[in-house]
């Protein structure tokens, strides 16, 4: 007799009939409860996220979700705090589905004291590897981003931009942290 507990496994279309109040992300089939952001990781997130809509709207470049499922493989959906979704990925998109069929160009995640590193490490390695191109990973106690692209990585302190996927665009990331703050 096993005394230990089995773990059952979902499918996406499993995932998809789930209610709407169940905020959860699927990994190799197991769901994963997600915990509601504190005030100041919302503040963060939304910081980021109003900045970047403002910019990709006034460029006509696509849209920015704030926590909208992404399918980045067949048993794997997650809800990056912040994604950006190009014009050309939205033209076949399904806007009804409960998630994306892809993975945004931009995932960004604010870190929270309910995250593990290594939670953080295996969804920027997803998000990447599913065709992510760049991840920015928040970290509110050092004021700091983590800014990963296939084959390298780089701390921010001062700016995020990215000269390749939003040209033009600089988000001061002080001011981020010091809005937050209020």
């Amino acid at each position: 007799m096993s005394t230990s507990t089995e773990i059952k496994k979902m499918s996406f279309e499993e995932y998809e009939r789930l209610p709407e109040e169940i905020r959860s992300e699927l990994y190799q089939g197991e769901l994963i409860e997600m915990t509601p952001g504190t005030p100041k990781h919302n503040d963060i997130r939304d910081e980021i996220a109003f900045t970047l809509r403002e910019f990709v709207t006034k460029n006509k470049l696509g849209r920015i979700y704030i926590e909208t499922a992404f399918r980045l493989f067949p048993d794997v959906v997650l809800i990056p705090d912040v994604a950006y979704v190009t014009t050309e990925q939205l033209k076949d998109a399904d806007l009804e589905r409960a998630a994306f069929l892809f993975a945004p160009w931009l995932a960004v995640e604010v870190i929270s004291p309910a995250n593990s590193p290594l939670e953080m490490i295996r969804k920027k390695e997803l998000y990447l590897s599913a065709g992510t191109k760049t991840v920015w990973i928040a970290y509110p106690l050092s004021r700091t981003v983590k800014v990963y692209k296939q084959g390298s990585e780089r701390i921010e302190t001062s700016a995020l931009s990215d000269s390749e996927l939003l040209p033009g665009f600089s988000l001061s990331i002080p001011e981020v942290f010091a809005r937050a703050d209020l």
